[in-house]
């Protein structure tokens, strides 16, 4: 985290020197020329404020996967987003951070904060993932200033749902907030996988994908007994096709044991 480098007096006698020098570059070349000292001076002003604008406070995070491994999948499932939260002027600071690499390192910079002794910023982190149930998965983060000499003072605590817009830690419903340590980084970590989500569900199926014929072929052994059956059916058609005079061969056997049984019945009566 930087802090201001430029002091208050030291602007305030720039921008007073530009008021007195009347800068106007639309006169013609000779105007230009007389004010070519006031220029370079807004110059170097514009310098110094732009150095006063990019000296912002900065949050450093990490997350941690631990045994896991971070991979590029987690890299691109993981979204963090830090939005500016309750009393503020102006356009709210709203904006979104990736994993920069392999440690799930990532920060947010440039955050508008006051170096008044008096002022506090609330910011809110929202972390999610597809792949993982992450905590904390919101933080409230403060940053309260303590003067130009000094840098601004950053706590984190643990925020819970639905109170993403209450930007104290001193509100005790649903309970205490629980503080983080943001140094020398602020660290999420996760509870556990998360659950598988279908987001698509056939609801009429196939008719292998759904009733008897669906049990079937679910089962092997169910498949394996009608296949049997099925080649048992099928094996006589098959032989009476490619080979006729073993087919009637089988058929003289069979009117022969017939012939034999049915004398063998005569004779006994």
């Amino acid at each position: 985290m930087a802090k201001f480098s430029l002091s208050p007096t030291i602007v305030k006698k720039d921008i007073a020197y530009l008021t007195s020098a009347g800068i106007n570059c639309s006169g013609g070349h000779q105007q230009w020329k007389r004010s070519r000292q006031g220029a370079m001076r807004a110059l170097l002003l514009a310098f110094q404020l732009l150095s006063v604008v990019a000296a912002l406070t900065t949050i450093n995070c990490r997350l941690d996967l631990s045994p896991r491994q971070i991979s590029r999948k987690e890299l691109l499932r993981t979204h963090l987003h830090l939005y500016q939260v309750g009393n503020f002027s102006g356009q709210p600071y709203s904006a979104k951070a990736t994993l920069r690499d392999s440690e799930g390192r990532f920060q947010f910079a440039d955050l508008p904060v006051s170096h008044d002794e008096n002022s506090t910023v609330y910011f809110q982190l929202v972390a999610s993932s597809q792949d993982y149930n992450l905590k904390p998965n919101r933080v409230l983060v403060e940053i309260q200033g303590r003067g130009e000499e000094l840098e601004p003072a950053v706590r984190a605590f643990q925020n819970v749902f639905g109170r993403e817009h209450f930007p104290s830690p001193e509100i005790v419903y649903p309970e205490q907030l629980v503080e983080l340590e943001v140094e020398p980084e602020l660290v999420i970590s996760y509870v556990h996988a998360a659950p598988l989500r279908n987001y698509i569900v056939t609801r009429r199926g196939g008719i292998l994908d759904s009733g008897p014929l669906a049990g079937i072929f679910r089962s092997k052994y169910k498949l394996a007994a009608v296949v049997t059956i099925l080649a048992l059916l099928l094996f006589p058609m098959l032989v009476e096709k490619f080979d006729p005079a073993t087919v009637e061969a089988i058929k003289e056997q069979r009117l022969s044991q017939t012939r034999e049984k049915y004398a063998a019945v005569s004779e006994t009566k």
